[in-house]
């Protein structure tokens, strides 16, 4: 993942590598075509300076490992990676309110993948436009990193209890 920052027309912005936004800056003017003419300029932003690929799945168990292992607790680690791997790669964060100005939307690598922003901001003040969506993206990477740390502390209840029990038979 990587972090940066960007500048276009129509504003700039600094990113940290988890996607958050530090620092937003739209011009004036990209407040007149509508929300959803912020929402494309923030995604191209967003995208210049937080550039990551797709999160791949892991697809099906490669069946030549799982024939080959020797033991069931192989099996059991090669299942619980692909399935640890899957559960990243379906990982998205929202910031939900219905209420909300700002709607938006990261994946498991805190790239904004859908935002939204309501036509009401061509009344508003840029600044006041610029917090509210800083704090939609951010609120949406936020709840990316708690779903990944627990899918990552089912991984290691999975991995120590396959060693444990890798233990129990040796031992």
């Amino acid at each position: 993942m990587t972090g940066g920052s960007a500048s276009t027309r129509a504003g700039r912005i600094a990113v940290l590598p988890s996607g958050e936004i530090v620092d937003l800056e739209l011009e004036r003017n990209e407040l007149a075509f509508g929300g959803s003419a912020v929402a494309a300029a923030v995604r191209v932003l967003h995208g210049l300076a937080h550039p990551v690929a797709p999160v791949p799945g892991a697809g099906l168990a490669d069946d030549d490992l799982v024939e080959t292992a020797s033991s069931g607790s192989a099996r059991r680690v090669s299942t619980l990676l692909h399935r640890t791997l899957d559960d990243l790669a379906r990982v998205r964060g929202r910031n939900d309110r219905d209420d909300a100005l700002v709607r938006a939307e990261v994946d498991a690598h805190g790239r904004l993948v859908g935002l939204t922003i309501e036509d009401g901001v061509r009344e508003m003040r840029c600044h006041r436009v610029e917090a509210a969506i800083v704090h939609a993206v951010n609120t949406a990477v936020l709840a990316v990193v708690l779903e990944r740390a627990d899918i990552h502390a089912a991984l290691r209840l999975g991995l120590d209890t396959a060693s444990s029990e890798d233990a129990r038979r040796l031992g």
